[in-house]
């Protein structure tokens, strides 16, 4: 069985639900996953729901885009198709792409109460250090513990409401939060026993990384997709950077920690988070 390589000093990129584009592969599509691989990206983020009959299955969003019934109120055989014309792909299929790739994977668990299920699934396909389960749901971090206190687990930090991120309030209301050392996320990761927290990049300030730094708590940023960001993320040494371009976050990577740097993919493009 293939062991990813293990946790280290460098920062690691992570594709955030593979590596995807307007032009490309619809995210959590097994063409996603492998343009993740192609690009070198250190582990594969994807997002798991299961069926009616029990399938676990890897999409973001509650219903397939196109249909109004839930993934949950469907069996596997009745899910439409992607908006790119693949088919929703199995935990298993992206396990075996990883496991092939040689790479680690990133899970998060959008709904609770079939933590085991999941823990299960991969457990039989990978070694216990080649996967991290990650959740909005610190209930869900502590059920992944109950069932092996070994295994790697995040806590997601919450995401502010819709309006107050789009709004132009946004960078003062994290102004002032930072100023209060108002760090929640950091306190629930510690009660629900995670291994380290994983925020909006917008949350990812100099006093954040700090405090985490002195709790000794790694840090995953997401959705880190400029090359700006990237650079100041990888200079603060962050766990890892989450990103829809695996390809620039290698390449950028690599350059500031000493790696060889691959040549950028041809087509390749800094898009807007």
């Amino acid at each position: 069985m293939a062991i990813p390589p293990p946790i280290g000093a460098m920062t690691r990129v992570v594709a955030h639900r593979g590596m995807h584009a307007p032009a490309g592969p619809v995210d959590n599509s097994l063409g996603a996953f492998r343009s993740a691989l192609d690009a070198g990206a250190d582990a594969l983020e994807l997002d798991v729901r299961r069926t009616r009959d029990g399938v676990l299955v890897v999409h973001h969003d509650p219903a397939v885009a196109g249909s109004t019934t839930s993934i949950r109120n469907l069996d596997f055989a009745q899910l439409p198709k992607l908006p790119d014309g693949q088919h929703v792909p199995t935990l298993d299929e992206v396990v075996g792409l990883a496991t092939a790739g040689n790479s680690r994977l990133v899970v998060e668990l959008k709904e609770g109460g079939y933590e085991r299920e999941v823990v299960d699934a991969l457990r039989t396909r990978m070694a216990p250090d080649g996967f991290e389960l990650i959740s909005f749901s610190s209930g869900s971090v502590r059920a992944v513990k109950a069932v092996d206190p070994a295994l790697r687990a995040g806590y997601l930090a919450p995401k502010m409401p819709t309006w107050l991120r789009e709004s132009a309030l946004y960078p003062a209301a994290v102004w002032m939060l930072d100023r209060a050392g108002w760090h929640p996320a950091l306190n629930v990761a510690a009660r629900a026993g995670a291994d380290y927290v994983s925020v909006d990049k917008r949350l990812a300030t100099p006093t954040f990384l700090a405090e985490a730094a002195k709790r000794s708590v790694p840090v995953d940023v997401w959705t880190v997709n400029d090359a700006p960001t990237m650079q100041r993320l990888l200079a603060s040494g962050v766990q890892s950077l989450v990103t829809d371009d695996a390809a620039l976050g290698v390449r950028l990577r690599n350059a500031a920690q000493g790696a060889p740097a691959p040549a950028l993919a041809p087509g390749s493009t800094v898009r807007a988070a």
